[in-house]
């Protein structure tokens, strides 16, 4: 899912020759570790001292601001279900692209048409997927998602706020970041059926568009266009995103709908 590398650090090969850990973080899985605080990206580098920390503090507000707000269909995402047998889901599936090691974790990776990819972790141990990512390669021929109503690209976390019913939950090290080029929001919702199972999702709102008001960035998350999705082993994203969470006040399990 792309984020071609944005501020999240890569995890997974970049090809057959890569080997260990070490060589996981290229891409693929881009929103999966985000790192905790608020960093400018070197494209700021020319901006004054000033107009860097007004954006910073910006940012600061909008975490904030995310910290107090804060089936018919199978549960799946390209094909593949937390807790399913991992080779026998890629038996049902074209060889991937990628595979290699993250930590002591299998990881899977598909290129699919329009530049999107779909990574796919395994725990050696049971076998079984703990997260699954699909992330949007930017063409709108392929921006659908295998969640029901959201779209890539057009689908903005206002809308995703209005079909769940809250803001979800966030993990406070993993919930708002900036880059060199965009606000990036991930929001946490668990899953009504399989509440060990969480639907993590990626928006963007692009810097360059923010809105000022008296010379000053306005940051609004729920303007973000979708451009990631996560299903994951909830335990799981605790190991890699950290334990502290913040639910909104209204959030609740969601149907797959």
């Amino acid at each position: 899912m792309g984020l071609a590398e944005k501020v999240v650090t890569p995890d997974l090969i970049r090809g057959p020759a890569a080997s260990g850990s070490e060589h996981m973080n290229r891409e693929g899985r881009r929103y999966a570790q985000i790192s905790p605080g608020f960093r400018i990206g070197a494209r700021f580098a020319h901006l004054s001292g000033m107009t860097i920390a007004i954006l910073a503090a910006a940012l600061a507000l909008a975490l904030a601001l995310t910290l107090a707000a804060t089936a018919a269909r199978a549960q799946s995402i390209d094909g593949f279900g937390v807790g399913q047998d991992v080779q026998a889901a890629i038996a049902k599936h074209d060889p991937p692209t990628e595979s290699g090691k993250l930590k002591d974790n299998d990881v899977y990776r598909w290129a699919i048409a329009g530049g999107t990819t779909a990574s796919v972790t395994a725990a050696p141990k049971t076998g079984k997927i703990i997260f699954i990512e699909s992330d949007w390669g930017g063409d709108a021929n392929y921006a659908a998602t295998d969640v029901p109503g959201l779209t890539f690209g057009a689908t903005t976390l206002a809308d995703i706020r209005t079909k769940f019913g809250s803001n979800g939950f966030i993990f406070k090290q993993h919930a708002l970041h900036m880059d060199a080029h965009d606000i990036i929001s991930v929001n946490c919702y668990a899953l009504a059926a399989d509440k060990k199972v969480a639907l993590a999702v990626v928006t963007t709102q692009a810097v360059a568009d923010l809105p000022e008001v008296d010379g000053k960035p306005q940051i609004d998350t729920g303007r973000g266009v979708l451009q990631a999705v996560i299903l994951a082993d909830l335990a799981y994203l605790q190991t890699i995103w950290g334990k502290d969470r913040v639910a909104d006040d209204k959030a609740h399990p969601i149907d797959w709908k």
